[in-house]
């Protein structure tokens, strides 16, 4: 090897050093506890749960796709890939999960910072102006923000290489610059579906840009105004053209199966929560959120803010003055190109229609719509909720065009000073305190860590066997469930999804599944009336084989209070069937006793049935209205042949109860009024590991007593069941 060479090595070594201290500086303490995980109590759960489940797929040979532990016995797909989780799989491999995330948490930092000062230094030739943007880039409040827990999100070190080699490509021959820069844009796209959106965009703004800022010209002579704009010649078309072919073929090759499976199993959301998630004007010159100096500023500026690590997009006020020399002072084409660019995703960051002051700007009473709306008619920009991300590309032109006023302005000062050679240059110090400043701005310290050790999982891993948990709350936005499933290997009823009116996934039907079931079985916490209204039927526990019992008590007092806490307590003392096994720090276990195994089950489901209610002969009985449904579960690995088994009652008159299948008609039972009489359906057919949603219907409608005078009840009731059970059919 050279000496230049090593000179050179010796120097990309030095600045990988430099960016590695300062990420220990800047999110003191994460360094020293690789055994937590950044951030709080919330989606880095999820992320470190996925890079688990990646390593036991692997290993293990089981789905990658299809996590059955959580939201048990329904399971759930894993959309939400990220090429960060793969990083990740080789030290989930040597030392866990946990410690995985932290390696690529850290790494996201050091590289991101590395790969914007090879942009910065591929376009100024100056290595302290690389050192400056990739600072800005690698550390910036957007990143510090998204480290709390938006694994794939921190993932931005693709991106400047993306932008390089795009630049060689069209700005030399060479059609390896072309594939490099394909191959960057894919590595961009697969981690993270917000920076595939992202990059495509900015791939045709750059373009776009950097076409116009070389081929359109302006002049002013005395009073007027000339414009011209020159297009490439049939040769260089020509060459654009076999750049534009080789770059779009290997994009298509690898992409094309990614979009086709993230396309049919990402959530669908809606306009109105992209609002919720869009930039304001000013989030750009706001101070960091994080900062233990200018936080206290950004929320007494910003008190109604919304969501505050989605608007963390401060860039620095050296950086901000940096760029504006630059846009007056550095008569270059990439000065044109990336203001052109940061002025298109700042207006595109700003969403749907226009806020200022966390606030939107109306005129005459109207909203004024922004051009993102016309990105919303393609596909995936719907699936975009935190439409503020596209800040990500004004802090990158910002980083280029603050680099490139660092060089001019250093260049410049070293030609008016004195001749003085190496480190002790005036301008060498001037860069040294800007980057002074801006880490002064950026430190987001103490960063915050949680802790993952959590007793009672590692105590469920110690117990043999093949069985089910259920923790309370009982939720389906649970963070602590899902991650759990790493740690203790069983299946657990609850999970994280955002399931909401407005958010529409691929099945309609699972988001359906999932609340009518966690409803059912979440016996001991208050109904959403706020009473404990649920029957207690602890056969729903044994038919999915769950074996304990978990009861966060600071969640559950948290989400309820303590009087529901203390009554969950008693409901609970007081079941047959439960035994008290210990408190593991706050979070108390019971063992729910005599189960014997997995087997179908049935609850009602749906907003047609009625609370249960004790009749007279001590029965349990429940009404329903009309269109009930019965969602019926299989949690066996091998498929079922079952009837339905119940006793049912019409109210006031006969009616005829039809059952159907997916649309298909199974039975017609008439059903007298008076009294209940039992009844089996035909046999139904179930998968292994799946379920069937069975329609109930009566063509003669539903009745209230007070419409015929019985009784002042109003509620519309048709009729009414009891014990609705199983019977499996021996095959």
């Amino acid at each position: 090897m050279t000496n230049q060479r090593l000179a050179s090595l010796r120097n990309e070594l030095f600045v990988l050093f430099f960016f590695f201290l300062t990420w220990v500086v800047l999110t003191f303490p994460v360094a020293l506890h690789f055994d937590e995980l950044p951030g709080g109590f919330g989606d880095n759960l999820l992320w470190t749960w996925q890079i688990g489940w990646l390593k036991r797929s692997i290993l293990e040979h089981s789905s990658l796709l299809h996590d059955p532990n959580v939201f048990y016995p329904l399971g759930i797909d894993q959309s939400n890939f990220s090429l960060n989780v793969l990083l990740a799989f080789p030290f989930a491999v040597l030392y866990g999960p946990v410690f995985a995330y932290n390696v690529i948490f850290a790494m996201s930092f050091v590289i991101s910072g590395y790969t914007m000062y090879r942009l910065v230094r591929y376009f100024t030739g100056n290595n302290l102006a690389g050192v400056f943007s990739g600072l800005v880039y690698g550390f910036s409040p957007y990143r510090m923000a998204h480290g709390l827990g938006h694994f794939e999100i921190i993932g931005t070190f693709w991106i400047p290489l993306f932008v390089l080699y795009l630049h060689k490509t069209m700005t030399g021959k060479n059609r390896s610059d072309a594939m490099a820069a394909a191959i960057f844009f894919v590595l961009t796209a697969l981690t993270s579906g917000y920076y595939a959106a992202i990059a495509s965009v900015l791939l045709v703004a750059l373009v776009v840009a950097a076409f116009l800022a070389s081929r359109l010209g302006f002049q002013f002579t005395g009073s007027k105004w000339s414009v011209w704009l020159s297009f490439p010649s049939a040769t260089e078309a020509k060459r654009y053209l076999k750049l534009a072919l080789a770059f779009s073929l290997l994009c298509f090759i690898v992409l094309f199966p990614y979009v086709v499976y993230v396309g049919s199993k990402a959530p669908k959301r809606t306009i109105g929560e992209s609002v919720l998630y869009s930039a304001d004007p000013v989030d750009y010159v706001t101070p960091n959120y994080m900062s233990p100096i200018f936080s206290q500023i950004a929320y007494n500026l910003r008190p109604e803010i919304y969501a505050a690590a989605e608007h963390n997009l401060y860039l620095g006020a050296i950086t901000l003055l940096l760029s504006f020399y630059a846009l007056a002072k550095a008569i270059r084409k990439a000065v044109k190109t990336y203001a052109t660019v940061a002025i298109v995703f700042f207006v595109l960051s700003m969403g749907p229609i226009l806020h200022f002051l966390d606030k939107p700007v109306t005129i005459a009473g109207h909203y004024i719509p922004m051009p993102y709306l016309l990105l919303t008619y393609l596909p995936f920009f719907l699936s975009m909720r935190a439409v503020s991300r596209f800040g990500l590309v004004v802090i990158l032109s910002a980083c280029i065009l603050a680099g490139i006023g660092i060089a001019d302005l250093t260049r410049r000062i070293d030609l008016q000073g004195t001749k003085v050679k190496g480190i002790l240059r005036k301008s060498n110090f001037i860069v040294l305190l800007f980057i002074a400043i801006i880490m002064l701005e950026f430190a987001s310290v103490p960063y915050p860590m949680t802790r993952t050790s959590i007793s009672a999982y590692e105590w469920l891993a110690r117990q043999n066997g093949d069985f089910a948990i259920i923790e309370y709350p009982v939720s389906s936005l649970d963070y602590s469930s899902t991650y759990g499933t790493i740690v203790h290997g069983k299946k657990t009823v609850s999970g994280f999804a955002e399931i909401a009116p407005w958010i529409t996934y691929p099945d309609p039907k699972w988001s359906f599944k999932v609340t009518r079931l966690l409803n059912a079985l979440a016996f001991f916490q208050p109904d959403p009336s706020g009473g404990f209204s649920r029957q207690v039927d602890m056969q729903l526990y044994h038919s999915l084989n769950i074996r304990y019992i978990l009861f966060r008590s600071n969640d559950y007092i948290r989400t309820f209070d303590l009087d529901a806490w203390s009554q969950a307590k008693y409901l609970v003392g007081h079941t047959e069937g439960i035994s008290y096994v210990g408190d593991f720090d706050g979070i108390l276990v019971y063992e729910v006793l005599e189960t014997t195994g997995a087997s179908p089950l049935v609850i009602p489901a749906g907003d047609q049935w009625y609370p249960s209610e004790v009749w007279a002969d001590n029965k349990t009985w429940r009404w329903m209205s009309n269109n009930a449904s019965l969602i019926i579960f299989n949690p066996l690995a091998t498929p079922v042949s079952v009837r339905l088994k119940f006793i049912a009652v019409s109210f006031a008159k006969e009616r005829t109860l039809q059952l159907y299948l997916d649309d298909n008609l199974m039975d017609i039972l008439p059903i007298k009024p008076g009294v209940g009489e039992p009844y089996v359906t035909s046999q139904l057919r179930i998968a292994a590991s799946s379920t069937i949603i069975v329609s109930l219907y009566t063509p003669e409608g539903a009745e209230s007593p007070a419409t015929l005078g019985t009784s002042s009840d109003n509620r519309s009731l048709s009729i009414a069941f009891q014990s609705i059970k199983i019977l499996v059919e021996s095959t």
